[in-house]
């Protein structure tokens, strides 16, 4: 009666397996998005009108601010799964809503404001 056997546990293993692969993918895309930051504010071989100019300095920030917040997420992601804890889960999804909901209303902006960075730049 309290074993974890049968259909219980073969969907607890798979929801197990599920989150980690979805960690490993958020811990790439962060890694992905500190690497492309980095680089940004690294590079100085491009011109030196677009240097000087705050949005793309600001731009480059962002991107390394979002690659260590998303890596940082991920990473607890490996921790509540370890642990097994329903608070963990429930802060982990938490925290992925909120970053999901910042990423759209960032896309959101981009569109809105795209003809005042084209004619920055």
């Amino acid at each position: 009666m309290g074993s974890q056997g049968g259909m219980c546990g073969f969907s607890r293993v798979l929801l197990r397996r599920c989150l980690r692969l979805a960690n490993v993918l958020i811990f790439m895309g962060g890694l992905v998005l500190l690497g492309v930051g980095i680089w940004t504010l690294q590079d100085k071989s491009f011109p030196s009108d677009l240097i000087r100019n705050s949005l793309y300095l600001n731009t480059a920030r962002v991107l390394t601010a979002v690659g260590v917040i998303t890596t940082l997420i991920s990473v607890f992601g490996f921790y509540s799964a370890q642990k097994e804890v329903k608070v963990l889960h429930l802060t982990y999804f938490v925290l992925i809503s909120v970053l999901l909901l910042v990423l759209g209303i960032g896309a959101v902006l981009a569109y809105v404001f795209i003809e005042q960075v084209e004619l920055t730049m």
